[in-house]
């Protein structure tokens, strides 16, 4: 089973598309055109971005800053000097303090956060 909903943030809204692994599992495979996997295994941020040079690393910090450890980080961008898509799965949970610090960036778009919802 596949689903397909928006979602709204500010005066934006996206587009996520999920589907069902059984036994309660899912992934969501798009993120407003950009193709993920993303689990729910692990606690997740997801954004859009200018694609700005140092931005990954400024994020990186402000993660760091807050005793956060990246598990994993894919960068995607459709194309040179457009929007930059991020997912980054941390082994501990960023609380929306750190959400709100990641969308106060001023090249930031929007973000999200995922909770962990499985072992």
């Amino acid at each position: 089973n596949t689903v397909r909903t928006p979602f709204e943030r500010g005066d934006r809204t996206a587009t996520m598309t999920g589907s069902s692994l059984g036994a309660g599992r899912v992934v969501v495979t798009d993120v407003d055109g950009y193709p993920v996997e993303v689990t729910g295994n692990s606690h997740t941020i997801v954004l859009i971005a200018e694609d700005v040079k140092g931005s990954v690393a400024r994020i990186a910090t402000l993660l760091a800053d807050a005793s956060i450890n990246i598990a994993t980080l894919r960068l995607t961008r459709k194309a040179r000097g457009g929007d930059a898509f991020m997912v980054i799965e941390t082994d501990d949970e960023p609380g929306e303090n750190v959400r709100d610090e990641i969308r106060g960036l001023a090249w930031v778009r929007w973000a999200f956060r995922l909770d962990k919802v499985s072992a």
